[in-house]
């Protein structure tokens, strides 16, 4: 890929994963009247331009719904073993 870094793209999974995390608080704050009008939207719609984009590539980058399924077990078993921690 002309003009991407070799960085770039180790952290492509990264980048992608935290787009897929971050569009629903982003989303959300579409109803927030402290943002000019239509600011929000044209942000949501550039990261959902984004995701769709690397996962309409063959890459090696997992598809959306396995990172939010990684970031919830991963979430999941955080509040297990915190949760192990205070009863022992």
């Amino acid at each position: 890929m002309a003009g991407h870094t070799p960085g770039l793209l180790a952290a492509a999974p990264d980048l992608l994963n935290a787009l897929v995390l971050a569009l629903p608080y982003v989303e959300a704050a579409e109803s927030d009247e402290g943002y000019k009008p239509g600011a929000v939207r044209g942000m949501v719609n550039i990261m959902k331009s984004a995701i769709e984009k690397a996962e309409s590539q063959p890459a090696p980058i997992l598809s959306v719904t396995t990172h939010v399924l990684i970031a919830r077990e991963n979430e999941l078993w955080m509040q297990d073993y915190e949760k192990r921690l205070t009863l022992s």
